[in-house]
């Protein structure tokens, strides 16, 4: 991609411990080999998705030709329209305490912090790689729902602030934008507790975002 000149990399609340490990993400390796033609090892039993997923693939095989239901909501653009306003659920405000304490998590579970350093070095080797090529890296932490933000681990959220900060006082080229606790956003604009509706709050952030972009640049 000789041309690619901007870089966006979402960090949410429990990001920075997450595993990303290639292996452990079997379903995701063959979606993509499948669908969408990237591959990093070209192994061939991953282009037979039923050979591959076994179980899950007989699922999502019952669910389109058996119900008749999709089993893709993307766009051609690649925006999940299963998350469309329409299909929120009737209870989503009531459980985002409980969504705050699942994404608290992974951080408890990382006792010596040993995940949350590999994921910040996993941020210097993309502000380098980008570095070297010209691009310029956004860190975007996107909005949540004002009772989500309220609930945040306060422990947690200094620490992802101490881990945009390093990187981006290190990175030139890579910038932060920050909206987790942005006020411009209500019940109407999110689908849950951490995420936008794909057909009007993230519309709404997309052009907020590129103003932000346009202004920085």
């Amino acid at each position: 991609m000789p041309q690619l000149k901007n870089v966006f990399w979402g960090i949410c609340f429990h990001s920075l411990w997450s595993d990303d490990n290639e292996n452990t993400d079997i379903s995701s390796i063959v979606n993509h080999q499948i669908y969408m033609g990237i591959s990093r090892n070209h192994n061939k039993l991953h282009n037979i998705e039923l050979l591959s997923l076994g179980s899950l693939c007989m699922r999502k095989w019952s669910k389109y030709y058996i119900q008749r239901r999709p089993t893709m909501r993307c766009d051609s653009l690649g925006v999940d329209h299963s998350y469309d306003s329409k299909f929120k659920d009737n209870n989503w405000l009531e459980d985002i305490p409980d969504l705050v304490a699942d994404q608290h998590k992974p951080m408890l579970a990382d006792t010596n912090g040993d995940l949350y350093h590999e994921n910040i070095s996993r941020m210097h080797q993309i502000a380098q790689v980008c570095k070297s090529k010209g691009i310029t890296l956004y860190l975007v932490m996107p909005p949540v729902h004002p009772t989500y933000f309220q609930l945040m681990n306060q422990e947690q959220l200094t620490l992802i602030h101490n881990a945009i900060t390093e990187v981006t006082n290190k990175w030139e080229n890579v910038h932060s934008l920050e909206y987790f606790g942005d006020t411009r956003f209500n019940d109407e604009d999110f689908y849950d507790g951490n995420h936008l509706s794909s057909d009007i709050g993230a519309i709404k952030f997309t052009k907020i975002l590129k103003d932000d972009i346009l202004t920085d640049l």
